[in-house]
């Protein structure tokens, strides 16, 4: 059965469908945006918890070499082993203003982190205690003590400790992170592709019936072309045998004058 759009309606099919497609295509774009959006807020959390562990790992590793530096000094006597804890000494009280800040915005974390903010200074303390102990002439063996007694071994591995918590929440927050991150990724691409289909089904659509109705036109136009054909023949024979009637009719007069 052969459709029949009325004319009217098939003159507003093709506006109402190039709208509804640009509706369609600036909230599909709206909405877009809005996932790139989400998806970079996801991406900078998943940035800020790398930053985070990076730091702690600088913490450690801070930690670890004042108290080498310390314990070289100790036994050698030697003013260029303290060269790793007078940077500690500059470096740590940084990382940690840092840490704190970064981390402010999780409750628990910043506990932990005001924690570890204070066993390293009871750490820095104890450390700057056995090199002034050391650089004193009166006890000298004083500071030897502090390191084989191993007080700060336990003060080291206490910090390690609550690195290692921290660290592991933050390994938590990680996958997390990444795990929204990459679904937000995922409904972004899986949007874009609704909105691509939906807009060629779409301006297919308006082009099928744009097509269609051209080529109805076309048929009417050529039936009536046709038609105005016949009418024009069918005249002209017309005037030709009202001309031959014409002539008839003169010819019988005549003879009958």
């Amino acid at each position: 059965m052969n459709l029949r759009i009325p004319p009217a309606l098939a003159n507003k099919l093709p506006i109402a469908g190039i709208c509804i497609g640009m509706i369609i295509i600036a909230t599909l774009s709206y909405m877009s945006l809005f996932k790139i959006g989400d998806s970079d807020t996801n991406y900078a959390w998943v940035k800020h918890t790398q930053q985070v562990r990076f730091k702690l790992e600088q913490t450690a590793f801070a930690s670890s070499d004042a108290q080498a530096a310390v314990r070289g000094y100790v036994i050698s006597n030697n003013p260029a082993f303290l060269t790793p804890y007078e940077d500690a000494l500059r470096k740590l009280p940084l990382l940690l203003t840092n840490l704190n800040d970064v981390v402010s915005d999780n409750q628990s974390q910043h506990i932990k982190m005001m924690q570890l903010s204070a066993s390293v200074d009871s750490f820095l303390a104890l450390m700057q205690r056995v090199v002034q102990l050391r650089k004193s002439a009166a006890d000298p063996l004083a500071a030897m003590e502090l390191v084989t007694e191993g007080a700060g071994d336990r003060a080291l591995a206490q910090i390690r400790t609550q690195i290692s918590i921290l660290e592991n929440t933050e390994a938590d927050f990680l996958i997390q992170r990444e795990k929204t991150a990459a679904n937000s990724s995922k409904e972004t691409r899986t949007l874009l592709i609704i909105g691509i289909l939906l807009a060629f089904l779409l301006f297919g659509g308006t082009f099928w019936a744009l097509s269609r109705e051209i080529g109805q036109r076309r048929h009417s136009d050529e039936a009536l072309l046709a038609s105005n054909t016949t009418l024009l023949r069918h005249t002209a024979q017309l005037e030709l045998a009202n001309k031959e009637l014409e002539s008839f009719s003169y010819s019988v007069s005549h003879d009958l004058r």
